[in-house]
Formats: structure tokens, C-alpha cells, sequence
């Protein structure tokens, strides 16, 4: 098997960085060829073990030797798209793709490999986005169909804003503060949302990298209920261009939004939380050790425990400011006028300690 795998290796690897040091090195070639042999040599043994990785999703089905897991979806025995060959000892993974369009996997094991080595590090996944300005981050926490995703897009629109993520954010330690990075994933806007902002007018949704729901193209009463499931997908590229800001690779955490949209809104009011407020809203949030979509580690195992959890959200707790921002629908450009005089405030008192 090892020798099968060295002949297809590819001249090119990719590596992971951010502010902690990741050991795995992750290989990517397309190879129909090698797909169907893999597949074909694994036929002859039982697998050794699977693995309920995503919700609704198909399990991964592991073949385990001493030094090599090989990696299938569990329908696609017999007709493998990709093949993930680990080498656990080397910290070395090989992604084998049967075509160039099989994308998706790439970013599942880059994913799956990012988070895992993160959380061993200390850090923790938060149900969350933000936005970052002079490499601080605002950090946007709360929980479905509370207005986290107008908020971030709304805290895009102050100059010289940086998207960081929508949906989930690594924190880790970062010397004797801590950093926010970015979670790969697609961002789910409701229709609603997109149509407050006119850079989200896509006339045409076809043009977008990922496939979209039906129902969106007759923009029905029901896709543009409040709270509906059906939402416009779009990757963390398209925002950057939609919007017309970078995308950041994360910053320092400063300050933290927990928002409250309601319906009928009569101005945007933000209340600072006392210690114990903040900590109840974020345990609500955390993700490390339980995902609700992420239900088995696979590639890497857990190394966390709920002690560590706790102290990484005391820590965060210590280091921002947490505010609760309530504000209806019509309260957007209120909104961004408060995210842009709290973010020039704390430029104001940067300045002022700078030159104390």
C-alpha cells in the first residue's frame, strides 16, 4: 500500500499556520486511477471502524494498519470520488481526489485538522463572527435568528473593516492576551438580510460558487420570513468581494456584541453585561467540546476537557468588554453608526494611553 501511495504523492504540500504551530502536513492530487485501486484494495478487508462526522451526512469508514488509516464515505465503496490515506506517524495526510471539482473535501480535512490541533493548544470554537479594524476584533456571539449575521454585515459597512467569519470562530491564547481566527465555512444569509444590503443583490444565482435553494430565485413569502431556513449561501470569498473588504485572517479580541433583533425596534440600545451576564452568554455559545453539527472528531482525536473550557471563557470574559445590542429591522443605520463611535472611541483612548 505505501508503495501505491508514494508513487501518486504529489511535488506540492500544503501546511497549516496561525498562531499556534500545526505539525500535519496535508497533501492534495487528483488521480481517478489511484481512487479505483484504493477502492479496490480495501474491498478485501472489513473496515476497521465508522464514524458519524457531520449530521445527515454519510459516515466516514476507516481501514486501520499499523502506520496508515485509508478514509471512504461509507456509499461510495465501490466508486470512490476521494480517498483520505493518514499516515498518523508522520502527521501526514493525503487527500486523493478523483477529479479536480471535488473540492468540498479539501476544506472538510483542512477543517477537521485546523480545529482539532487548535482546541489541543487550548483554544475554543465559539458560535459566533466578527469583524476585525486595526487587527482588533469585534467579536458577535448569540444564537439563531438574533441578528449576529446583521450585525457582522452592518459592522462591514464602517471603513476600513475587515470580514473575519459569521458563524464560528476559533479563540486561543496569544502571548498574555487572546486572538480570534477565523472557522472556514459557508455563511447562510437570510433573504430578508440580503436585501437590507444592496451589495448582497445577486440577480443572477447561478453565478455563486455554491448551489442555492430553489425557492430563493422567486424570492417567496416563505424564503423571506424572519427565521426561515432558507438562506442565501455564500463563501467567505463572495462576502469579501460583495462587500468590498479583505478578509482577515484574525486579530486581538476587544470587544464583544450579543445581539437581540427584534421585529418592531425603537433605536438601538447597548447595555455593557456585568462578569457573570457575559460568562452565562458565552457558555451558551461555546462549541468545544460539543458541536451540534460537528458530531465526531475523526482524523484527530478531542484533546480537551470541560475544565480547560471554562478557563479559556474566564479568560475572554477578563480581556473584552461584552455589550448586549438590542435593535429592530429598520435600526441598521443606527447601528453602524454605534459600531462606528465605539470602534473610534477605543481608537480615542488607544491614542491617549499611546501618548500618556
Amino acid at each position: 500500500m505505501f508503495e501505491l501511495v508514494e508513487h501518486f504523492l504529489p511535488h506540492t504540500a500544503y501546511s497549516l499556520s496561525g498562531c499556534l504551530p500545526v505539525e500535519h502536513e496535508i497533501r492534495c492530487l487528483v488521480s481517478e486511477q489511484l481512487c479505483i485501486e484504493v477502492s479496490s484494495i480495501v474491498q478485501e478487508f472489513e473496515p476497521t471502524f465508522k464514524v458519524e462526522t457531520f449530521v445527515d451526512d454519510p459516515e466516514m469508514v476507516c481501514w486501520e494498519w499499523p502506520e496508515l488509516r485509508i478514509w471512504l464515505v461509507e456509499p461510495l465503496y465501490h466508486s470512490a470520488k476521494f480517498v483520505i490515506i493518514q499516515e498518523p506517524v508522520r502527521n501526514r495526510v493525503t487527500l486523493v481526489l478523483s477529479n479536480p471539482n471535488v473540492k468540498t473535501q479539501i476544506m472538510r480535512v483542512l477543517r477537521e485538522l485546523y480545529l482539532r490541533e487548535l482546541e489541543a493548544h487550548g483554544g475554543i470554537l465559539l458560535h459566533g463572527g466578527g469583524f476585525v479594524k486595526d487587527e482588533e476584533v469585534t467579536l458577535i456571539v448569540a444564537d439563531k435568528c438574533c441578528g449576529k449575521t446583521t450585525a457582522m454585515l452592518t459592522g462591514l459597512l464602517i471603513s476600513e473593516m475587515e470580514y473575519l467569519a459569521n458563524d464560528r470562530v476559533l479563540v486561543v491564547q496569544d502571548g498574555e492576551g487572546l486572538a480570534v481566527l477565523p472557522f472556514p465555512m459557508a455563511i447562510r444569509v437570510g433573504w430578508g438580510t440580503a436585501r437590507a444590503f444592496p451589495n448582497l443583490h445577486v440577480p443572477d444565482l447561478s453565478t455563486l460558487y455554491r448551489p442555492q435553494d430553489p425557492r430563493l430565485a422567486g424570492e417567496t413569502s416563505e424564503a423571506a420570513t424572519f427565521g426561515s431556513g432558507i438562506k442565501l449561501e455564500l463563501t467567505p470569498l463572495e462576502i469579501s468581494q460583495f462587500m468590498r473588504v479583505p478578509h482577515s485572517g484574525g486579530g486581538k479580541l476587544k470587544r464583544i456584541l450579543v445581539p437581540a433583533i427584534q421585529k418592531t425596534g425603537s433605536g438601538v440600545k447597548m447595555t455593557k453585561l456585568n462578569h457573570q451576564q457575559a460568562l452565562d452568554e458565552l457558555s451558551g455559545q461555546v462549541m468545544t467540546p460539543i458541536d451540534e453539527k460537528w458530531c465526531n472528531p475523526w482524523l484527530l482525536p478531542r484533546q480537551v476537557c470541560s475544565e480547560a473550557v471554562r478557563e479559556m471563557l474566564e479568560r475572554i470574559v477578563q480581556n473584552a468588554d461584552v455589550f448586549r445590542v438590542a435593535y429592530g429591522f429598520g435600526d441598521v443605520d443606527e447601528l453602524r453608526q454605534n459600531l462606528r463611535n465605539d470602534v473610534r472611541r477605543a481608537e480615542e483612548l488607544s491614542g491617549l494611553l499611546s501618548h500618556g
